[in-house]
């Protein structure tokens, strides 16, 4: 785990969400890593400079994660809403989800983009 700070918002390499932090190759931050903070998931790594990285948000429409159901395991995808929730769409349409279950990242290979278990968030709603 690596520590660092915002030093600016805004769009940039085509997403529309995200920022810049003030650690970059030379603090080890690599393409495709997790970022998360003390709650959970906050994007991934899109690109890496020497001092600097670019971190696309989980709310851009353009992210998507690999979830899981904390309380049952069944697998889905949550997607970037901008200023709205993600959209979370379960792999297992039957799938009991109910309001304040929690969601964590499935995980990938290599562990990037994402690293298991990774807070995501809790159902606000379950739409039918």
């Amino acid at each position: 785990i690596k520590g660092a700070e915002i030093i600016a918002i805004g769009a940039a390499q085509g997403f529309s969400w995200t920022v810049t932090i003030d650690a970059g190759s030379k603090d080890g931050i690599e393409r495709d890593m997790t970022v998360l903070n003390g709650e959970g998931l906050v994007g991934r790594v899109s690109t890496v400079g020497p001092d600097t990285a670019t971190v696309v948000l989980a709310n851009d429409p353009d992210f998507t994660v690999g979830t899981r159901l904390e309380k049952t395991g069944e697998f889905g995808f949550a997607t970037g809403q901008g200023d709205r929730a993600m959209s979370v769409q379960m792999l297992n349409g039957k799938a009991k989800i109910n309001p304040g279950d929690r969601l964590v990242t499935f995980g990938s290979r290599g562990n990037k983009p994402f690293v298991p278990g990774v807070p995501i968030g809790e159902v606000v709603k379950v739409d039918p």
